[in-house]
């Protein structure tokens, strides 16, 4: 019984320390794999490092800030962070015009600077322009980017033309409304104002305006660049006893052109109601006197007739 004992706590003994060497081996070869994994480790954060590095930030030297564009000899240059750079493409884009364009791509002169020119054709008149640039090396990767903002194309001025009042074209003189429509055709402006009564704007958006005496139309900025521009209009609400101005003026944030200015009365108001009563009056008053001064002729014409007669009696009985 003792020798099996023994025996047994002998097997058991081997067993145990069977598995504590194949423990301890694993946590060596767990250590080693780590002490072999921290070069790769090193390296993936060196490369992540690299790849922020290469992420730079260039810089526009030319155009600069607030830049005026205009035509199609515009001088551009941008100095990468980065080298070495291939070249770097240009877009542009204006949220008052509702207009965008690709400026163009443009080579590299040296390691980190790219240049050339464009033009400002495809740019709608604006001053909110904002030219992104973003910079690729030889394999197409792109390694920097930068922004100008604030810059102002100037090719056109604001066009106001083609103006009716009711549908008729607008002139200055009463209309036969009390309500009337006040309609203008617009090329090239980022905003437009009208005006009626006084000198307070009320300004068009991209949904209706209006006020006590005045409300307008909608007006979508990029479609007045179109080629046959758009129609914009205002209602001038509320009667006018006396002419009162109305006009329209638009704006391309850099050229402003105000339309012709109408003196505008309406047949609904007080003034005008009284004058037209007044006509009536007045013509009443005039066919009534002219009537009783036909009838006062008439009687001194047959006064006259009587007496001739009776003279032309009296001078027959002498005889």
């Amino acid at each position: 019984m003792d020798n099996k004992k023994l025996c047994v706590c002998g097997i058991n003994s081997c067993q145990k320390s069977a598995g504590a060497r194949q423990k301890n081996m694993e946590e060596k070869q767990m250590k080693t794999n780590k002490l072999y994994s921290l070069p790769i480790v090193f390296a993936l954060m060196i490369l992540m490092l690299a790849g922020v590095a290469m992420a730079g930030t260039c810089v526009f030297d030319t155009p600069g800030a607030s830049a005026v564009l205009a035509g199609t000899a515009n001088a551009i240059k941008i100095n990468a962070t980065t080298a070495p750079i291939l070249n770097c493409t240009v877009t542009a884009a204006s949220t008052a015009s509702g207009g965008s364009f690709t400026v163009g791509t443009f080579s590299n002169i040296t390691n980190v600077t790219a240049n050339g020119s464009f033009s400002t054709a495809s740019g709608r008149d604006a001053s909110d322009w904002v030219f992104t640039a973003t910079c690729k090396n030889s394999t197409g990767a792109t390694i920097d980017t930068c922004t100008r903002t604030g810059l102002i194309i100037d090719n056109t001025v604001p066009v106001i033309s083609g103006c009716t009042i009711n549908g008729a074209a607008a002139a200055s003189g009463t209309v036969g409304s009390s309500d009337p429509t006040f309609a203008c055709t617009i090329k090239n402006a980022t905003t437009c104002n009208a005006y009626w009564k006084d000198s307070t704007a009320l300004t068009y958006t991209t949904g209706t305006a209006s006020r006590t005496d005045m409300s307008l139309s909608a007006f979508t900025a990029s479609s007045s660049f179109g080629a046959s521009g758009t129609a914009i209009s205002a209602y001038l609400k509320s009667a006018e006893d006396t002419p009162k101005n109305a006009y329209i003026a638009c704006t391309d944030g850099r050229n402003t052109t105000t339309g012709t200015t109408y003196a505008i009365s309406t047949e609904g108001s007080t003034v005008a109601q009284k004058q037209i009563k007044t006509n009536m009056q007045t013509g009443a008053t005039y066919y009534v006197g002219q009537r009783k001064d036909n009838g006062i002729a008439i009687m001194i014409a047959g006064g006259a007739a009587v007496i001739f007669l009776l003279v032309a009696v009296l001078l027959i009985k002498k005889k």
